[in-house]
C-alpha cells in the first residue's frame, strides 16, 4: 500500500486505490482465517454436541468455543486449537474460570461450569501413544472415533504401524484406539463372534499388547444392521445396550460436526465478466478502469475515506444503468464535492460541462 509522508490537517494522506486494494486483500485474508461469525457462545447450545474446542495454555483446564476464543478475555492468551470434542461445554466466564469474570457473548451473569467436561492430554498440546506434539513434520493424524477413555485423542498415522499390519490408509475411514478398545473388549468380542460375517473392522496390533480397530467405510450402516438383528432376538441383550445406547452416537449415528454460522465476504472491488452492470449493481470492468484513472493522482484524506466508500457506488450507478461513459470531468466533480462535504449523489443528467467547469474553477479559487 502506498502510504505517503504527507499530511492534510494533521491526517495521513494515502492513495485511495492502493488503500482500497490493500483493505480488500486484508479483509479476504481475515475471512479465510476466521470464516465463521463469533457472535454467541455455545454454552447450553443443544446443537453443539460436537464442536471445535480451543484450549487456553495460560490457564489450567479451560476450554473455549470458537466464538469465545476470538471475542472474550482469553483471546489475548495462548490458545491451542484441539479440534472437535464431543459433549464439551465452553468454560469461558464460568465459575471455575479464574481469568475471565464474564463471558462477553453470554447474556446471563453466571455461567456454571460443566462438571462432566473432560480434559485429556490434547489440552496441554500432547497427542498419540508417543505423547509428542502434532508437529508440521508429522501432522497426518486420525482421531479416535469412540474416545470414551482416551478423550478423543489424535494419533499419528505413522504410529499405527499400518505397514507392519499389512494395511494401507485407503482401507479404513476411522479408528478406535487401544485404550477404548480395551475398555469394551468383552462387548466387541461378543459382536465379532456372533456377527463374524459382517465385515466392518480391521484389528491391528500396535507394539506389544496393544490392539486397536480400524473402521472400514460404511461401518456405521453395518453396525446399525447388527443392532436391528439383535433387537429382533433380545431387546435387552448386552449387545443392544452397547450399540443402541452406549456407543450409538459415536459409531452408528455420530453427532454432526457443529459449525458456527458462516460469515460472508464481499469484495470491495467487483468486476463482472461481460463488462456491464449486473443485477446486483456491481462495478463493471470499464468503471473500475475509469475510476482508477480518476483516483490515481488524487490523494484522499483518510478520515474522509468512509464517505468515499459509501457515496461512490451511488454516484456511478446512474451512469452504469444507462451504459453511459464516466468522463474525467465527472470524476473531477465527484472529488470536488467530496472535499467540500457536499452532496455526492447526483444523477448523470445533472452533470454538464458548464457545471463541472464552474465547480472546478470555484475549487481552484478556494485553493
Amino acid at each position: 500500500m502506498d502510504i505517503r509522508n504527507l499530511s492534510c490537517e494533521g491526517a495521513t494522506v494515502i492513495n485511495a486505490v492502493d488503500y482500497l486494494e490493500a483493505k480488500n486483500k486484508l479483509d479476504k485474508e481475515a475471512y479465510e482465517s476466521m470464516p465463521y461469525k463469533f457472535e454467541s457462545c455455545t454454552y447450553n447450545d443443544p446443537k453443539a454436541n460436537r464442536q471445535i474446542v480451543f484450549s487456553c495454555l495460560d490457564c489450567e483446564n479451560i476450554g473455549l468455543c470458537y466464538s469465545c476464543s476470538i471475542a472474550c478475555g482469553h483471546s489475548t492468551h495462548k490458545l491451542l486449537d484441539i479440534n472437535y470434542k464431543k459433549h464439551f461445554t465452553c468454560d469461558c466466564g464460568t465459575v471455575k474460570d479464574k481469568s475471565v469474570d464474564k463471558c462477553n457473548l453470554y447474556s446471563l451473569d453466571i455461567k456454571e461450569n460443566d462438571e462432566d467436561n473432560r480434559y485429556g492430554k490434547n489440552f496441554v498440546g500432547k497427542y498419540c501413544f508417543c505423547g509428542n506434539k502434532n508437529s508440521s513434520e508429522n501432522n497426518n493424524m486420525v482421531q479416535c472415533q469412540l474416545g470414551n477413555v482416551c478423550n478423543e485423542d489424535w494419533y499419528h498415522i505413522d504410529c499405527l504401524q499400518l505397514k507392519a499390519n499389512n494395511v494401507t490408509e485407503s482401507e479404513f475411514d476411522d479408528f478406535i484406539c487401544n485404550l477404548c478398545f480395551e475398555e469394551y473388549n468383552d462387548m466387541f468380542g461378543q459382536i465379532f463372534k456372533k456377527y463374524k460375517d459382517h465385515k466392518w473392522f480391521i484389528k491391528i496390533n500396535i507394539d506389544t499388547n496393544k490392539e486397536a480397530i480400524l473402521l472400514k467405510e460404511g461401518y456405521g450402516a453395518v453396525l446399525q444392521e447388527i443392532l436391528s438383528l439383535e433387537k429382533k432376538v433380545n431387546l435387552k441383550s448386552d449387545i443392544c445396550k452397547f450399540l443402541g445406547v452406549l456407543v450409538y452416537k459415536d459409531l452408528i449415528d455420530p453427532y454432526p460436526y457443529y459449525e458456527p454460522p458462516e460469515d460472508t465476504f464481499e469484495s470491495i472491488i467487483k468486476v463482472d465478466d461481460e463488462n456491464y452492470l449486473t443485477e446486483d449493481k456491481q462495478y463493471t470492468k470499464r468503471e473500475s478502469e475509469v475510476l482508477f484513472e480518476g483516483l490515481k493522482n488524487k490523494d484522499i484524506n483518510f478520515a474522509k475515506f468512509d464517505t468515499l466508500k459509501t457515496t461512490l457506488k451511488d454516484f456511478l450507478t446512474d451512469f452504469a444503468l444507462r451504459k453511459d461513459i464516466v468522463k474525467k470531468e465527472d470524476i473531477d466533480l465527484f472529488f470536488s464535492r467530496l472535499k467540500k462535504n457536499s452532496s455526492i449523489k447526483r444523477s448523470y443528467s445533472e452533470l454538464d460541462n458548464s457545471e463541472v467547469d464552474s465547480e472546478m474553477n470555484e475549487e481552484e479559487e478556494l485553493e
